[in-house]
């Protein structure tokens, strides 16, 4: 006999290893707390960063159908499912730091539930998180090795029931290490969240944003002087970078183009008024628009690596790609080199004194890149929604449930 979801619900437990920052709060699957009646419960697994047991800031759920238990020790995670958690609900795990580095959770979760899932990883939406030009040898070690993981994990573990990852790249950037799977898994690549938003993105009522009769460029902000993200910091001198900018934009002003830019999510409103009154002197206006609605009404999207111009990406616009001479993140200069690679898309270098001048009327966007990155990077398997697909996947599994 099946269980009466509106008499019992079931408890879900997402098992997490990130901040639980407004953004979190956004995710997706929180959407089921308003479709159908369950108990959800995230567990943070808090003594994973450095960053996550320094964080003073304690933003806890505005919703009281959630509740968070936050773990200091694995120990003590483990304790918990073995002894106090709910062994009928669903378990999801929602992982940025490679899954086999929680073989012990992933072995307690595999014995004791049996519906258990694995929705995501944190590498692989960047182009620095997987190789571009692995040698002949490198790709047969790395397949030996892949090969050799995948056949001890399926013998040790049954494995969750779904591997829902948004990406192909996002498993490519896992290798050799795949993390938890078994014998019965069986992957979904599902489509990430900037198809999901693209997708709304277009079905935006007002239409006639941006004036039709002048060109325009998009300047996707990376919040670049001041990043500070999970524990990743990048710092450059922010009166030069922004007189760096300026004078690009106003370069592109002489050209006729109207600038724009839409700022990153965790820029705070000090900054914001600070640039603009401070920097931008007239050559760019920030607009209160979701990046993935302005970059469709756009002509030009400039960007250094940021994962926005994806969305510039799906409306087919041309990209050009920015990379300022004082920076000094590897990683980051490694992710701007390779979308402009990846991509095909012009790549000028800047700093406060000049900049590469090309001519941004003939930028063209090089379709068979932008669609073999659409594939990689973007989409998934199944046509529309990733999050209704997804959404209605779980129903599916919370319906069966004895």
């Amino acid at each position: 006999m099946k269980v009466s979801i509106q008499n019992q619900p079931v408890t879900i437990y997402l098992i997490v290893d990130r901040p639980l920052d407004n953004r979190f709060w956004t995710y997706w699957i929180f959407d089921l707390l308003n479709e159908i009646q369950v108990k959800f419960e995230v567990l943070q697994l808090t003594y994973v960063h450095d960053f996550l047991k320094e964080n003073a800031e304690d933003l806890s759920s505005i919703d009281t159908r959630i509740q968070v238990t936050k773990f200091l020790n694995e120990g003590s995670l483990l304790t918990f499912l073995e002894n106090d958690a709910d062994k009928r609900s669903l378990v999801f795990f929602y992982t940025w730091v490679s899954p086999n580095a929680y073989m012990n959770i992933i072995s307690i979760v595999d014995m004791i539930f049996k519906n258990y899932y694995y929705l995501m990883h944190g590498l692989g939406d960047n182009s620095c998180d997987s190789p571009l030009n692995l040698s002949i040898w490198e790709t047969l070690r790395n397949f030996y090795k892949k090969i050799r993981f995948t056949i001890g994990m399926m013998r040790r573990f049954k494995g969750p029931k779904y591997w829902l990852d948004s990406t192909r790249m996002r498993i490519k950037a896992q290798y050799p290490y795949f993390g938890p799977l078994g014998y019965r898994t069986k992957f979904v690549i599902t489509g990430n969240h900037f198809q999901e938003r693209y997708l709304q993105a277009k079905e935006y009522k007002d239409k006639d944003l941006l004036p039709k009769n002048r060109k325009s460029a998009l300047w996707l902000d990376q919040n670049l002087p001041n990043i500070l993200q999970f524990g990743y910091k990048i710092e450059v001198d922010s009166e030069k970078y922004y007189t760096g900018l300026s004078r690009f934009f106003k370069y592109l002003n002489d050209k006729g183009y109207d600038v724009y830019l839409t700022l990153h999510p965790d820029t705070k409103e000090k900054d914001k008024t600070i640039l603009k009154d401070r920097y931008l002197k007239n050559t760019a206006k920030i607009l209160d628009l979701p990046s993935e609605v302005a970059s469709i009404n756009v002509d030009l999207i400039l960007t250094h690596d940021s994962t926005a111009s994806y969305f510039g990406i799906l409306a087919g616009k041309p990209i050009v790609n920015l990379m300022y001479r004082h920076l000094e993140d590897e990683l980051m200069i490694n992710s701007i080199k390779g979308l402009s690679q990846l991509l095909n898309t012009p790549l000028i270098n800047f700093d406060e004194n000049e900049f590469d001048s090309i001519d941004f009327d003939r930028v063209q966007v090089d379709q068979k890149s932008y669609h073999l990155f659409t594939r990689n990077f973007i989409s998934g398997d199944q046509a529309g929604s990733p999050h209704n697909f997804m959404k209605s996947l779980i129903k599916k599994e919370i319906e069966t449930i004895q």
